[in-house]
């Protein structure tokens, strides 16, 4: 049962069943309790229970219930939005300069026209999308609570996608210039270029009172080492093989530009290409013969049209065959160089 720590303990009805009535207290168990996130509580509060309760679930429960006006506040709506923007704080903060980080490789790309507008494209619909819908999604909750609204935080901000629509609809309903920023940081998304992206997430973010970290020397290090570690762990378990090509390509721009490429499909033959000066002959022909029989794999299985006297699922399989055996080659270009 609960009550102040400096107070006297209310005792369970049960309590005075056992015998020896409420004055043995070595029956009596004094457990901490914890209230959400707020560890604050745990020192103003403690729930009493009696020996029989503690030892039976059921009864522990109906001891808890039994509790009158004494027992802890809930956690008061500052409290909740004060969590909640802490939670917007930690999760920007990640997702952020790991944007700045794949940035960076932009600039290998920008003397071609059409490719780079491919990559920005790429980012913005990909990893700055994530931030802005994370984002949204936790700032109209806050500012729900600051007009009062109930909101379910139960649901995982990571998993929301929102559409165009669907994020100018919320933008419009945040207050004075932070609909206007957020209107701007919509429709940077939707455009060509990540700078103009990201500067007008950071004049949404200072509106919001949030700060944008920015990624220093030491910083770019270190994501770039744990970037390399977790590629180079998935290459290794990759055994899917138009799935391998992709992840080889951006593991030999961190092991030889010192870059995090993020490229899409469309700029592979590009980003390929673009390491012929930095490989041996015999390297750069495993990479672009694999990425010559991937596109034709992919191009092959678009054409399929699943008749039975098509001879297509033949030259398909052929051709997936000839990758699975060249895969031990192409994942030889990066883990031998990452394991040296």
């Amino acid at each position: 049962m609960w009550s102040k720590t400096n107070g006297i303990p209310m005792q369970c009805p049960d309590f005075k069943k056992q015998r020896g009535g409420p004055k043995k207290k070595r029956n009596l168990q004094s457990v901490e309790v914890r209230i959400g996130n707020t560890s604050k509580l745990t020192r103003n509060y403690i729930i009493v229970r009696c020996g029989k309760c503690a030892l039976d679930r059921h009864n522990r429960a109906t001891c808890d219930k039994r509790v009158g006006s004494n027992g802890p506040r809930i956690e008061s709506v500052a409290e909740r939005i004060k969590r909640l923007l802490d939670n917007v704080q930690k999760k920007v903060d990640e997702s952020f300069l790991n944007m700045q980080l794949y940035e960076k490789a932009l600039d290998l790309f920008e003397d071609d026209q059409s490719t780079s507008v491919i990559m920005h494209r790429h980012l913005l619909r990909t990893t700055a999308a994530a931030i802005v819908d994370n984002l949204f999604f936790n700032l109209d909750m806050h500012n729900k609570l600051k007009n009062g609204i109930e909101v379910d935080e139960s649901q995982n901000s990571e998993s929301i996608s929102l559409s165009s629509g669907e994020r100018t609809v919320i933008a419009k309903s945040f207050p004075g210039l932070l609909s206007k920023k957020a209107l701007a940081v919509v429709e940077a998304l939707e455009g060509k270029q990540v700078e103009t992206f990201m500067t007008a997430l950071r004049d949404m973010a200072e509106e919001s009172a949030l700060h944008l970290k920015k990624l220093d020397k030491k910083l770019e290090r270190t994501l770039l080492h744990s970037y390399r570690k977790d590629l180079t762990s998935q290459v290794s378990a990759e055994t899917e093989p138009i799935s391998l090509l992709p992840k080889v390509v951006s593991l030999l721009y961190i092991q030889i530009r010192n870059k995090a490429l993020q490229a899409p499909g469309r700029a592979i033959s590009v980003a390929v290409s673009r390491l012929k000066d930095k490989l041996d002959d015999s390297a750069y022909k495993i990479l672009t013969d694999y990425q010559t029989a991937t596109v034709a794999l992919l191009a092959l299985m678009s054409a399929a049209t699943g008749d039975e006297q098509d001879c297509s699922s033949d030259r398909i399989l052929s051709k997936r065959e000839f990758l699975e055996n060249l895969m031990p080659a192409l994942k030889g270009l990066v883990l031998g160089t990452s394991q040296s």
